[in-house]
């Protein structure tokens, strides 16, 4: 089997996964990896999967996904309002060079939780409940390959690249990152954003007015609040 007949194998394994998410009603969103899909992910894909639905989940998966032993569910304790679960999940087949980490990756999450200002970001924390909810009502549908994934409202993806890059990365952005919200600021008013950052940080009109001007490097300290 040539290369290209591997990555083939390997999207249309991660789209029956997806399609039996779908038909079994299980509530997910891709939060991030999704931008050279159907074909590939960007690199790893970050798949939250509704608290309530975690168990049904587990059973879809693993009809379509394999977990490496390496690399086992990790539940990173409770915080407010549901336990932290991370659980990697691969495609199975031949390894393709032509796909990052040479199959496509689910990074499986419950929640979205980051680290955690607190104790100087040594632990997890989730983002707020009503957060999470909204990225289940608000989710956008997107077809391919006869059925469909979700992915998060444009306001939300923005929030959520905010965190990532705040609060995992103390501030210090990824260039692609950057890129993105640039791109998905061309055509997206500012009302909605702010309330959606502020939903989650301070100074969210702050925060738009820095990414409006691509000073990027202050944005740690306002969603910080100092």
């Amino acid at each position: 089997m040539s290369t290209g007949e591997h990555m083939t194998q390997h999207r249309d394994t991660f789209f029956k996964f997806i399609d039996d998410m779908n038909t079994s009603e299980v509530r997910y969103v891709l939060l991030r990896g999704f931008a050279k899909l159907p074909d590939k992910p960007d690199t790893d894909i970050d798949f939250l999967v509704h608290h309530e639905d975690w168990d049904r989940y587990a059973e879809v998966a693993l009809r379509h996904l394999s977990q490496d032993p390496g690399e086992p569910l990790n539940n990173f304790g409770f915080a407010e309002w549901a336990d932290m679960l991370y659980w990697p999940l691969f495609t199975r087949g031949p390894h393709d060079s032509s796909i990052p980490n040479g199959r496509f990756r689910v990074d499986s999450y419950n929640t979205p939780h980051f680290d955690s200002p607190y104790n100087n970001f040594a632990g997890k924390w989730t983002l707020p409940e009503a957060f999470n909810e909204s990225l289940f009502d608000t989710m956008q549908q997107i077809p391919a390959l006869d059925t469909f994934y979700n992915v998060p409202s444009t306001e939300n993806e923005i929030v959520l690249l905010v965190a990532r890059d705040v609060l995992d990365l103390r501030g210090r952005w990824k260039g692609k990152h950057q890129d993105r919200v640039n791109k998905l600021l061309v055509n997206l008013s500012d009302d909605g954003l702010v309330e959606a950052i502020n939903g989650v940080f301070p100074n969210g009109a702050k925060i738009v007015e820095a990414m409006r001007r691509n000073d990027y490097e202050s944005i740690f300290n306002l969603a910080m609040g100092t």
